[in-house]
């Protein structure tokens, strides 16, 4: 059920047509004084509809079903009325003496359902006085009606003139691409109108991860640390202060068909009470310039090191290294083919189940172990999980699992002399301290993991000196290059890229080229790039591990 919204029948509303209607053109006026105009107008319009008219309506109804008005009805028999007549419906509170819950046309009635449905808002008041009338009778001066509560409250009042004001008011705030609009209308949580600005739903922004603006649904209150007339970052609080890791949202002018971005970023050293700049929020999202989207750029002018926004989320940055370039590609070649076979050991060594509490199936290794492989073959194991037996257990299989180093010993548990065997009573490190047996077994475990790489290395290195040769290849015979970064359409004419699934994407360019990004949300990008090293990716979203965080200096 929907939340209660309380009318009072008590209070009465004077709202006369002038005041329902906006003065002046919407032309001379900004983007936030019309919508603080239209939604003061609705804010007016809903109240003396839900006091003026439904509350005294729906009590009404009550008294002639119940054949007793609410204000006599006893605590011990109270029951909730559901009142539903010309398409109105609300619920009658006899404890509280209250109406709440008014709907019209199955939709609840608030200041920004009139203000985005105009052509509802104009049946709606010609219904309210239809039902007025039918409930009350028709209203004559001249005559006495002791139990009439008057004339209808709205009757100076033009339903199409209410339409057609709001119509024209709503389009000029969703089309006005206003950042301060926008701001204005998430602090006051006014989701309907922020959906449509940002043209996305409502379920959306509740959603988590539905949208980027989700990461504010829950938030108490919001703060906004910096804004101007193209960017700003609104930081969430909420009254219990911790220290959890806080997603914030930047906001900004763009050249998307609605003209607004919303960008999720990590905000947790982003003090609530501070000020920032807008090089803080640029360095957040990623990037140290951005190029014009409104501007046809001859060339991508770079310097190296230096971060560009190419179009919505898309970024690139130079280095001059093309001639180590190839010998680039060998390095990554040497930690991907590390990495890889390492991760196939973690991936197939598995945890039996029977030796870990509350677990049904076998899990892997590597969903309680993380791994760090270096180019040379450096193995450093980290955990994935808190509990200490579990992390010991997992360095252990994969010793039995290996045949290398300090594996080739261990057959079975009893082998390994710093455990319990898990098939016995007591803790798997036995009489040992935990953490001695821990340490012991990770060391053993990354020792056992690089004798195995070792065994490759001649695979290893063929491999990549194959790779650095297709990039030596390459460069001396470019080719047009298609850039697999999520939704843009990016192609370099000539040039050398390697085929990697990762972020960034390195493209070498031996001589001058033209660097082609098409998306069908944005404007176009065509310009000329210099000689160089370009590392294509995304701007980083969402939280990020604690070195790589946002610092947010201030002024």
């Amino acid at each position: 059920m929907t939340s209660p919204q309380p009318s009072d029948a008590g209070d009465t509303i004077e709202l006369h047509s002038d005041s329902a209607t906006t003065a002046g053109t919407v032309a001379d006026e900004s983007p936030v004084s019309v919508y603080e105009s239209a939604m003061t107008t609705s804010r007016r319009l809903t109240t003396a509809l839900k006091r003026g008219v439904i509350a005294p309506v729906a009590k009404c109804h009550f008294e002639t079903d119940r054949g007793y008005p609410v204000t006599q009805e006893l605590p011990d028999r109270s029951e909730s009325y559901q009142f539903q007549s010309h398409d109105f419906t609300a619920l009658v509170r006899p404890d509280e003496r209250e109406v709440c819950n008014e709907t019209y046309d199955g939709r609840v009635i608030t200041p920004t359902m009139l203000l985005r449905n105009p052509s509802v808002a104009a049946t709606l008041f010609e219904q309210a006085e239809t039902l007025w009338e039918s409930t009350f009778g028709t209203y004559q001066p001249a005559h006495t009606q002791p139990n009439h509560p008057g004339p209808f409250p709205f009757q100076e009042l033009s339903p199409a003139a209410v339409a057609d004001s709001f119509e024209t008011q709503y389009q000029t705030i969703c089309e006005s691409q206003s950042l301060a609009v926008a701001i204005k209308a998430i602090r006051e949580d006014m989701l309907s109108i922020v959906a449509d600005l940002f043209e996305t739903s409502e379920s959306e922004l509740h959603t988590p991860g539905g949208t980027d603006l989700s990461a504010l649904a829950r938030a108490d209150s919001l703060r906004v640390p910096y804004r101007d007339d193209s960017i700003a970052v609104l930081r969430p609080t909420t009254e219990v202060q911790s220290n959890t890791p806080t997603r914030g949202v930047i906001i900004g002018c763009d050249d998307t068909p609605v003209g607004l971005f919303a960008h999720v970023t990590d905000v947790t050293a982003l003090d609530p009470t501070q000020e920032t700049t807008h090089a803080a929020i640029r360095d957040a999202m990623g990037f140290d310039r951005e190029l014009d989207p409104y501007v046809d750029h001859d060339r991508l002018d770079t310097v190296p090191g230096e971060r560009i926004r190419l179009q919505g989320d898309l970024r690139v940055e130079r280095t001059d290294d093309l001639n180590g370039f190839p010998e680039e590609i060998a390095r990554t070649t040497r930690r991907r083919e590390n990495r890889r076979l390492v991760d196939e050991y973690l991936e197939s060594t598995t945890l039996p189940a029977e030796h870990i509490w509350g677990q049904n199936d076998s899990p892997a290794v590597s969903t309680t172990l993380t791994t760090t492989v270096s180019e040379t073959g450096a193995v450093i194991l980290e955990p994935a999980t808190a509990d200490g037996d579990l992390e010991l257990l997992s360095y252990v299989q994969l010793l039995l699992s290996l045949d290398h180093g300090p594996a080739v010993v261990y057959t079975d548990y009893d082998d390994v002399p710093y455990i319990r065997n898990p098939r016995r009573p007591g803790g798997l490190a036995g009489t040992q301290r935990l953490s001695v047996a821990i340490e012991t077994a990770r060391e053993e475990a990354s020792r056992a993991l690089e004798a195995m790489l070792e065994t490759q290395r001649v695979d290893i290195e063929a491999t990549a000196r194959d790779r650095a040769s297709d990039a030596r290849v390459g460069i001396d015979v470019p080719k047009q290059v298609n850039l697999p970064v999520d939704n843009h359409l990016t192609f370099i004419e000539a040039g050398y890229a390697p085929a990697v699934e990762t972020e960034p994407v390195p493209v070498a360019v031996p001589s001058e080229t033209t660097l082609h990004i098409v998306h069908d949300e944005h404007n176009t990008v065509t310009v000329q790039v210099a000689p160089g090293v370009y590392r294509f990716s995304l701007l980083p979203r969402g939280l990020q591990p604690p070195a790589d965080r946002p610092r947010w200096p201030s002024p």
